[in-house]
């Protein structure tokens, strides 16, 4: 059997093997990298241990050591029971289901619309200011087509061949 190198470790971050070229041979990650999060993980644990996490209000007056439990304060047991029970009338929950369904199939909150009545006031009606711009060019000629329906068909299949 071959001599075992023991400067081949496993890092106790990543679970790579790496050669430790320390002199005292005492290194237990296989880069700065991994040494952070060791260094960072056993912090948290001692502030962990330093400063235990509070009881919330459930665990403060719950008296849950003897063997019926109960609640010491009725006050406090109705402010936890809103989690169990519906607190709506089922109208109010219909309504809610309606404004949820409405805002998914408009894709997000309602904007405020307004349709304004343009009567050829330019001054600007309810807060709309409309500025045209000048220019000097004429306008183009305008071109119209008719076609029966076979003819608009036959357009828009000879359109969807050329795509």
């Amino acid at each position: 059997m071959g001599k075992t190198n023991e400067r081949i470790k496993e890092c106790i971050v990543c679970g790579d093997e790496f050669e430790d070229r320390t002199r005292p041979g005492n290194k237990k990650s296989c880069s700065r990298k991994c040494a952070d999060e060791a260094r960072k993980a056993r912090q948290r644990k001692q502030y962990r241990n330093e400063n235990p996490p509070q009881p919330n209000q459930r665990q403060r007056y719950y008296a849950d050591h003897f063997i019926y439990s109960f609640w010491v304060d009725n006050r406090i047991g109705r402010n936890q029971m809103w989690k169990e029970a519906a607190p709506y009338s089922p109208d109010k929950i219909d309504n809610i289901i309606n404004a949820r369904e409405l805002y998914e199939r408009i894709g997000g909150r309602k904007r405020h619309s307004e349709t304004i009545d343009y009567d050829g006031d330019e001054g600007g009606n309810h807060g709309v200011n409309v500025q045209f711009v000048e220019h000097k060019r004429e306008p183009s000629e305008v071109v119209t087509y008719q076609m029966s329906d076979e003819e608009l068909a036959e357009y828009i299949a000879k359109k969807k061949r050329n795509i």
